[in-house]
C-alpha cells in the first residue's frame, strides 16, 4: 500500500469517528470502504502481476535447467567416448598446456614410458621428463609456438630399458580473443618402434642367411663340377 493511500484511508476513518451525525458517519464509511476497496484491487492486479511474473520466469528457469541437463548428458557421453577412444589407442599420447602441465595422459603412453598416470596428470611435465626428452625442447616449442619435426628417439626407461620411438608432436592454440590456457598447448604423440626394429633386424639377419645360404650352395655346385 503505497503512502499517499494509506494517508487517505487513515483520513476516512478519521472522519468516520468525527462525524457527528449518521448521515455523515454513512458517507465516510462509504468513501472509506470506496477506498479500501479501490486499494484491494490494485493490490490484486498487482498479486497477479507478480504472479505471472514469478510463472513466467520460473518456466524460463525449468527451461534452461533443461538445457543445462541435456548438454550436461551431452558433455558426459562426448567424454566417455572421448577417454573410450583414448583408452583403446595404440599410440601413446600426452598433452602439455601452455604452463607446462601434463592434462592427457592415456594408457598406452603409460605403457611405453613405464610411469603412472596417477602421478604424471596435472602435473609439470618437468618433474618426470628432461626438457628433451622427446628430442626437442619442449619449453622452447611451447614459448616460440613452433612445433618440431618427426623424430626418432631411443630412451632409456626407469627400469632400465631402452625404446625406440618415432615422437610426433603438434601446437593446439586457439585463435579467439579470450584463449583459455588450459586447452592450448602441446600434444606429444610416441609411437613404440622396439617391437618392428627388432623384428626388421631379425629380416635382415634371415635375408643375410639366405644369401650366404645360396652363395654357400653356389660354391658347393661350382666344386662338385670340377669334381665329377
Amino acid at each position: 500500500m503505497s503512502k499517499s493511500n494509506l494517508s487517505h484511508l487513515r483520513k476516512a476513518a478519521n472522519e468516520v469517528n468525527q462525524s457527528a451525525s449518521p448521515e455523515e458517519k454513512s458517507q465516510a464509511l462509504s468513501r472509506a470502504f470506496e477506498l479500501f476497496s479501490q486499494e484491494t484491487s490494485r493490490l490484486e492486479k498487482a498479486y497477479h502481476d507478480l504472479r505471472e511474473q514469478f510463472t513466467k520466469v520460473n518456466n524460463e528457469l525449468q527451461e534452461s535447467n533443461t538445457q543445462l541437463q541435456s548438454k550436461v548428458i551431452r558433455l558426459d557421453y562426448l567424454t566417455h567416448y572421448l577417454h573410450t577412444i583414448l583408452s583403446h589407442i595404440s599410440q601413446g599420447i600426452l598433452f602439455v598446456d601452455l604452463e607446462g602441465v601434463i592434462t592427457t595422459y592415456n594408457p598406452a603412453a603409460e605403457k611405453i614410458l613405464e610411469h603412472d598416470h596417477l602421478d604424471i596428470l596435472f602435473n609439470k611435465y618437468s618433474l618426470y621428463f628432461k626438457d628433451d626428452y622427446f628430442g626437442f625442447s619442449i619449453k622452447e616449442t611451447l614459448k616460440n609456438k613452433i612445433p618440431p619435426p618427426p623424430a626418432f628417439k631411443t630412451i632409456t626407461l626407469p627400469s632400465g630399458s631402452k625404446k625406440e620411438l618415432e615422437i610426433q608432436s603438434k601446437l593446439i592454440l586457439r585463435e579467439d580473443e579470450t584463449p583459455i590456457e588450459s586447452v592450448q598447448g602441446l600434444i606429444i604423440l610416441i609411437r613404440d618402434l622396439t617391437e618392428i626394429r627388432g623384428l626388421q633386424a631379425q629380416a635382415n639377419r634371415n635375408d643375410r642367411m639366405k644369401e650366404l645360404g645360396e652363395m654357400a650352395a653356389m660354391v658347393a655346385h661350382e666344386i662338385r663340377n670340377p669334381l665329377g
